[in-house]
């Protein structure tokens, strides 16, 4: 779906679940909240799918180099986190490399003077650092598994990447999804078809979740678990 088939969807559903509610928003407000609304959904499908966001990038560890911008030194542009970084280089040894958590940082600052990595942390959210720092220009020597940042959409109907996105960076399976979610921010204002509308959120989530994963990786308890707490809060 486009964006322009997203909103239009929106304006169906809403005069469906309420007779067309005065004040419902505007196009251009639309566009903003389906916006809000993909990064919901995709916040969602991360519990189920994270491999569907996945994304990896062969890098270069440059001597006496500690920190790196994740966008100019590995050419990442979309990475929303970090989720592991293992070895290619033998010298770095078989095993991926620790994440320190800020809390760590400072304990393990100071220990292990080979210049051969062993960790890895956040400086800030688009740098990271290595522990200890580097002694070798080491080629292609890590692998770094990121999760994808989505792009905003920013057009209706043309979909040229990457100057127009009309079309959600999302399975097509859930973009009904997101015009259900932009009816969740209508309805914090009036709840009375808010669990109508968080019902069938969580039966096209968990149709959609099943489709695009084999029985075998769906976590149905996770995900009735995750689906029953929706509920309560409805």
């Amino acid at each position: 779906m486009t964006r322009k088939e997203i909103y239009e969807y929106v304006r169906v559903l809403a005069d469906e679940l309420t007779e067309s509610p005065e004040g419902l928003f505007t196009d251009e407000q639309l566009k903003n909240l389906i916006n809000i609304s993909q990064r919901n959904v995709q916040s969602e499908l991360l519990v189920f799918m994270p491999w569907y966001f996945r994304d990896s990038k062969t890098a270069t560890l440059t001597s006496s180099k500690r920190e790196y911008a994740i966008a100019t030194d590995f050419s990442i542009t979309d990475c929303m986190l970090i989720e592991e970084i293992i070895p290619l280089d033998a010298t770095l040894g078989a095993r991926p490399f620790l994440h320190l958590e800020p809390r760590e940082i400072w304990l393990h600052g100071g220990k292990g003077t080979t210049g051969i990595p062993r960790a890895w942390g956040y400086e800030s959210s688009d740098e990271i650092f290595f522990e200890p720092t580097p002694n070798a220009t080491i080629l292609n020597g890590i692998k770094i598994f990121y999760i994808k940042r989505i792009p905003d959409l920013n057009s209706d109907e043309t979909h040229t990447p990457p100057s127009l996105i009309a079309i959600p960076s999302l399975p097509e399976e859930t973009h009904q999804l997101l015009a259900l979610d932009v009816l969740r921010q209508w309805y914090v204002r009036d709840g009375s078809q808010l669990a109508e509308i968080n019902e069938r959120f969580n039966k096209i989530l968990q149709s959609a979740v099943y489709q695009l994963s084999s029985p075998g990786q769906v976590k149905n308890a996770e995900l009735t678990k995750a689906l029953n707490k929706e509920e309560e809060k409805s």
